[in-house]
């Protein structure tokens, strides 16, 4: 079964791959199939695994312990990440087999995790691409200056199109490099190279690559980056022994570069914003009322002993998926990434209704209007995968900035200065939240144009989008407050991020939906708390 698995699979990716890389050779009919062809080719590939006797695995060569002192401590620990990461898939791979759903699991996310850690050294490879192709820019003529995706079909093509078309056409010249890697390094290997096989088998997989790449374009600024990017990948097949890892963070550097490039694209033409459904003025408090049901149902009644020890207990989840996040398990497998999900979704709606909560609060008091900026409704407008994918980017920044960045420090900082307890974390967490929310009214076009680097109008969707009201203000201000102590309780940063992102999805897709989707997706969240099991340990 393994083999028929594996045969199959091979045989529909490289049907694919031709398609792809000679369309005019291949009939219509057959052409238009290459996209799920592709993917059913992985998927069999995937599934061979199961079937296949597992080997025994060697221990991975390991490096010294990256040390976390001096400027270059992030880069060190970047490093750190990327290297165990593909080491550790090392094991998984020998383990996938014997018939085991836990292994084939096992294996599954390892990869996942392992092309994710090694995102870090896909951008180094990429600057260095671009870096040592721009002296060659002279040498192609400003009319062949042509980038990888067709302006018409970034513009009218949905996310599924580009699915089955860009994204698998990436995925599908990435298998192709690392067929040659293994092809030539074999050889090289069954010739005697000895430890030059590896250097001789990624030099012909470029090679490939480079081929592949430029008959589509001969921009150096395009193809030395995308060079770099497979070097990259390159090394990471070489460190891990997975064909998984690469072909997973080819996937995910296509889609980013994708959805990006559309982002980046509807935002620049302008035009009317689409019609918003919006949200009524008293979504927040309807949100709040499904929380406060979904906490008295799991206390068991309305006695205020029992509804404080079930958010207690809601309150102790955060710390004890932490600890168990944080702790390596035994047998070196990748945790689940579910309790993180679950409790993510729980937090993005607590978020949301606490910012709604504050906002309308402190908007009776003070008044003062925040109508939706321009730019904004022409994002929410978007369709549904852009705007999860700004509010995934947005969320993912502004925690490493504020969180990881501005709170952390201001933590270390006072702590150093003798500042210890509750008034420790209070203080860093207020004013880390002050701060994070006063960026929501800084110009940064008008900002990056008073430095010459652009102009305020091109950079309007940069910043500055917000007009200052204190409802407006307090709100965010109180929500980084919240998010601070996701991070200082959890210890990990995933937590905040996701969580920001579910509470900027459930506001922003109830603009773009409407009311009754945006409780849909509230009770779906606590449906998820209650039936998808306990937290246990990741």
């Amino acid at each position: 079964a393994a083999r028929a698995a594996f045969a199959t699979g091979a045989l529909l990716v490289g049907a694919a791959a031709a398609a792809f890389a000679a369309p005019v050779l291949i009939p219509a009919t057959l052409a238009a199939a290459r996209g799920p062809a592709l993917y059913a080719g992985f998927a069999l590939l995937s599934l061979s695994r199961f079937w296949r006797a597992p080997v025994a695995a060697a221990a991975p060569t390991r490096g010294p312990p990256a040390s976390t002192r001096g400027w270059f401590k992030s880069l060190k620990a970047a490093w750190a990440g990327a290297r165990d990461g593909a080491d550790a898939q090392v094991i998984l791979e020998a383990r996938a087999g014997g018939s085991s759903w836990n292994a084939l699991r096992d294996w599954w996310l390892g990869g996942l995790r392992a092309a994710a850690v090694w995102m870090p050294v896909a951008l180094a490879g990429m600057v260095a691409g671009w870096g040592l192709a721009k002296p060659l820019a002279g040498l192609v003529a400003s009319g062949d200056m042509v980038g990888m995706i067709p302006f018409d079909a970034l513009v009218k093509d949905g996310l599924g199109a580009h699915l089955l078309g860009y994204v698998a056409s990436s995925l599908s010249a990435q298998a192709v490099t690392l067929a040659v890697f293994d092809a030539a390094g074999g050889l090289a290997r069954k010739w005697g190279a000895g430890r030059a096989a590896a250097w001789l088998g990624g030099a012909a997989a470029l090679a490939a690559s480079a081929a592949l790449i430029l008959t589509v374009t001969t921009t150096p600024s395009v193809v030395g980056p995308l060079l770099g990017i497979e070097a990259a990948l390159l090394w990471l097949r070489a460190r891990s022994g997975s064909w998984l890892a690469p072909l997973a963070l080819r996937g995910l550097l296509s889609l980013i570069t994708l959805e990006a490039g559309r982002l980046g694209v509807g935002l620049a033409m302008g035009g009317a914003a689409g019609v918003l459904a919006g949200l009524p003025a008293y979504a927040g408090l309807v949100v709040t009322g499904l929380l406060a049901s979904a906490l008295a149902f799991s206390a068991r009644g309305l006695r205020p002993a029992a509804l404080k020890s079930a958010l207690a207990a809601q309150l102790r989840r955060v710390r004890e998926f932490g600890l168990s996040w944080r702790a390596p398990r035994a047998d070196g497998a990748p945790h689940s990434p579910w309790p993180l999900f679950k409790l993510a979704a729980l937090w993005g709606a607590i978020l949301y209704a606490a910012g709604d909560l504050v906002f309308g609060g402190v908007h009776l008091l003070a008044g003062g209007t925040e109508p939706t900026p321009p730019i904004l409704a022409q994002m929410l407008s978007s369709p549904v995968d852009l705007v999860l994918y700004n509010f995934l980017l947005v969320g993912f920044l502004e925690e490493f900035v504020f969180r990881r960045g501005l709170f952390k420090s201001l933590y270390n900082r006072l702590k150093s200065w003798g500042l210890l307890g509750g008034r420790l974390f209070w203080t860093a967490a207020v004013a880390s939240g002050l701060l994070f929310s006063g960026a929501h009214y800084v110009d940064y076009g008008a900002l990056l144009a008073h430095f010459g680097l652009g102009d305020a109008t091109t950079a309007s969707g940069l910043g500055g989008m917000y007009a200052f009201t204190l409802a407006g203000f307090a709100a965010r201000a109180a929500l980084g407050v919240v998010l601070a102590w996701l991070y200082a309780e959890s210890g990990t940063l995933l937590l905040p991020i996701l969580a920001h992102f579910c509470a900027d999805s459930l506001e922003g897709l109830g603009l773009h939906w409407g009311f009754l989707p945006c409780l849909a997706m509230v009770s779906t969240v606590l449906l998820f708390q209650r039936f998808s099991g306990k937290t246990g340990k990741p």
